[in-house]
């Protein structure tokens, strides 16, 4: 496993999680990678992504209070709005993730998010491949990024830029 590529992620994902909440009145602060926080998470959104030089999965975990607290969909969300918007906040962290990746030579294809709930859930990830939890704490609770990946071998994310891998962004309105 590379640890330059696992460098790119943990960079990428200490950057976008909290620009993501960011957008939706929540300051995330980084708490550490794979540390043990006071309170255990209740929901997790998973979601897969593919490319020619990469697999893996990604999940955004924490609290109920987190989802309830940023959803957008209604001031006074129900459980089932709640674990909605937890699969569009990995949806939208990962696509995130992907428009980057896009300037370190990879095309990446995601999947739909998974919601899991349960009491305590736990990050253990597979035997092999990289694999890190990205600890935050906030107002709200706790806001973990769970991801795991595996890279063909001999590839590293090195980036380049270039006019073609410039990518539009978030919430930017495009006309075709």
């Amino acid at each position: 496993m590379s640890e330059e590529n696992m460098a790119v992620l943990e960079e990428l994902i200490r950057v976008h999680a909290p620009a993501l909440f960011g957008d939706y009145g929540t300051t995330l602060d980084f708490a550490g990678l794979s540390v043990a926080l006071a309170q255990p998470v209740e929901i997790a959104a998973v979601i897969g992504f593919t490319s020619d030089v990469l697999r893996g999965s990604m999940a955004i975990a924490a609290t109920p209070a987190v989802f309830s607290k940023t959803n957008v969909i209604t001031s006074t969300p129900s459980e089932e709005q709640d674990r909605d918007w937890a699969g569009e906040l990995a949806n939208q962290l990962l696509g995130r993730i992907k428009n980057r990746l896009l300037s370190y030579g990879a095309v990446v294809s995601m999947g739909t998010p998974m919601v899991i709930s349960g009491g305590g859930l736990r990050f253990r990830g597979r035997r092999t491949g990289g694999r890190e939890r990205y600890a935050f704490t906030c107002e709200h609770g706790i806001v973990e990024v769970w991801m795991e990946v595996s890279f063909e071998p001999g590839f590293t994310l090195q980036y380049f830029e270039s006019p073609e891998s410039e990518v539009q962004a978030e919430g930017d309105l495009l006309f075709f």
